[in-house]
């Protein structure tokens, strides 16, 4: 009995000391307005009890819905400024707009629906914060750049999906207005009738014909309202509609995407070109074998770090690597100290002004470095491309604005969003590759690996925020804390590395070349990296196609590890059979 008295006592006191860490509900939440926001608007929250002069912390948690696209739940935090004790100002800025919308060709009409807390943090460290919730909230954001082309397309796609669900409408200040209903329809069996008013689609505030699309399932739910009335929800079956497929049809594109990738695996003989290579790495690994784990070890540092300029400046290959490393690191954290609205620009400048300073350096008389510097151009030319396609899909030079629009996951990244994007990565990655295939000369040979390895750093850095996420974690990307800050930092350098080292496995592939050989293969390369841009900046247009994206990009993640596997077992095969033509899947 006593012992029972005692665990009570306890966990008594245990739950009332979690109750004062919980926030004090002293200020009340009545309304946001305006509930239609767009870049540069400000966001009023009206209330009672707010303290004059402070910083509201905001936090919306709910589902945003986008036309086309299924639900996502999401939470936003920003900042507010308290105006007076019953309002609260929040500037939309860029970064909270692009949060809502996410930015460039990505960038929607978004819904949001769910609630918002408002915490104000308490002067005392022993007390805790003071925090009112409003339920209910529902707000309608505009992406800041418009398309004509591309919302004159979507206005058609709406009119095609009214017109199967045997409406004509008329866009209003409060919706899409109904003209005619056509008999024995669908919308007829919903009850819509003539003057009724489009108020929402798949969760989406009607705002222009373009909202109206479907987010892929097999039904839609479409919201009307009759005068005065109050809105009426009701799902609409959509088996008929040409190009709405079905939600689960993403499974069916799954399963054949990864059938088609398993058979070009493990069947497709992949001779040539790539078998070759494949020879030239199991070559090197039966020499780096054959020496130990020392000479591993020197050859991994001579990998990573260069050659050695001479015995006093052998501390030079480490230096600069820590300092480009440095750098990219930096990178997530910068943002007033550099140039944030060039950020990969200036890498970019970076790795072309290392580039030419190799070609000139190591060639001797006009023609000779004139072809030289023209083979470097050649070679940056895809990573020009690139930087095209993340320009075309955000707006911006900025590295955060293409951090925003991927995601944590692989499938969400930009490499594996399509086939097209994937390639012009893999394209970049054979051009730095082939950069630095050709001999350095005896006089500045190791300067020049050292200024290679350079560019090679960036290069890859600029990859890494084009294609592969950046340093994107979970949450926000705009408002780290230090330690989020940290860990951006080493997660950007860790891909910046690893995508240098698939360069230089493609560099110690090659056997040694010439400037004519150099030149000639950024003249083949060339035109690779045209197609995957072009087909890739189509895709990225194509908006219908979000329900498939994600499978797709689990194909090409799951695809693009079976093909290194499959590339490993080769290599090691071959490394320990003496007859290294023979395919081993065989």
């Amino acid at each position: 009995m006593a012992l029972g008295l005692a665990v009570l006592v306890i966990a008594l006191a245990f739950v009332t000391g979690c109750q004062r860490e919980l926030p004090l509900r002293l200020v009340e939440v009545h309304e946001v307005t305006p509930k239609d926001l767009e870049a540069h608007d400000r966001l009023e929250i009206r209330g009672a009890g707010f303290p004059q002069g402070r910083v509201a912390s905001l936090t919306f948690r709910g589902t945003l819905y986008k036309p086309g696209r299924a639900p996502e739940r999401a939470r936003i935090d920003a900042e507010g400024n308290v105006l007076g004790h019953e309002r609260i100002q929040v500037d939309i800025g860029e970064a909270l707009l692009a949060s809502f919308t996410g930015t460039g060709a990505r960038a929607e009409h978004t819904t949001f629906r769910g609630e918002l807390e408002v915490v104000f943090a308490s002067q005392s460290t022993s007390a805790p914060p003071i925090a009112a919730t409003l339920q209910g909230v529902v707000l309608d954001i505009f992406p800041a750049l418009a398309h004509v082309a591309d919302d004159e397309a979507l206005d058609k796609e709406g009119e095609r999906v009214l017109g199967f669900l045997g409406l004509r409408v008329k866009p209003t200040s409060t919706g899409l207005l109904v003209e005619g209903v056509a008999p024995s329809s669908r919308a007829e069996e919903l009850g819509i009738v003539a003057k009724d008013v489009i108020t929402a689609f798949d969760g989406v505030t009607v705002a222009r014909l373009g909202d109206i699309r479907p987010a892929g399932g097999r039904e839609a739910q479409i919201s009307f309202q009759r005068g005065d009335t109050r809105e009426v929800s009701r799902d609409v079956s959509l088996l008929g509609l040409a190009s709405g497929l079905p939600k689960d049809f993403s499974l069916v594109v799954f399963l054949l995407g990864l059938a088609v990738v398993l058979l070009l695996a493990f069947v497709a003989p992949f001779e040539g070109k790539l078998g070759r290579a494949e020879i030239a790495i199991a070559a090197r690994v039966r020499q780096i074998r054959d020496r130990g784990l020392p000479g591993l070890l020197r050859l991994g540092a001579k990998g990573l770090f260069g050659e050695k300029p001479s015995r006093e400046l052998s501390w030079l290959p480490p230096a600069v690597l820590f300092v480009t490393s440095a750098a990219i690191f930096a990178l997530p954290g910068a943002g007033s100290l550099v140039a944030e609205d060039l950020d990969l620009f200036l890498l970019f400048l970076a790795f072309v002004a290392s580039q030419i300073a190799v070609a000139v350096g190591q060639e001797e008389g006009f023609f000779a470095r004139a072809r030289a510097v023209l083979a470097a151009l050649l070679l940056s030319f895809p990573l020009v491309l690139a930087l095209a396609w993340a320009v075309s899909t955000t707006g911006s030079f900025r590295g955060i604005d293409a951090v925003r629009g991927q995601g944590t996951m692989p499938w969400e990244w930009n490499a594996f969003r399509s086939p097209f994007s994937l390639g012009l990565f893999l394209v970049c990655v054979f051009a730095q590759g082939f950069s630095g295939a050709r001999p350095f000369g005896k006089k500045n040979g190791a300067s020049a690996d050292t200024a290679y390895r350079i560019g090679l750093v960036f290069s890859s850095a600029v990859l890494a925020v084009i294609f592969f996420g950046g340093y994107r974690l979970p949450g926000t990307v705009d408002k780290l804390s230090f330690f989020a800050k940290v860990a951006a930092g080493l997660l950007l350098v860790g891909k910046a590395w690893a995508i240098s080292g698939l360069s230089l496995l493609v560099r110690f592939s090659l056997p040694p070349s010439k400037v004519n050989d150099v030149l000639k293969r950024g003249l083949r390369i060339l035109p690779a990296a045209l197609v995957a841009f072009g087909a890739g900046l189509a895709w990225t247009r194509w908006h219908v196609r979000f329900e498939v994206e994600g499978a797709l990009g689990g194909v090409l993640v799951l695809g693009s590890a079976v093909f290194f596997a499959r590339l490993l077992a080769r290599v090691k095969y071959a490394a320990e059979s003496p007859s290294t033509h023979v395919d081993p899947f065989l």
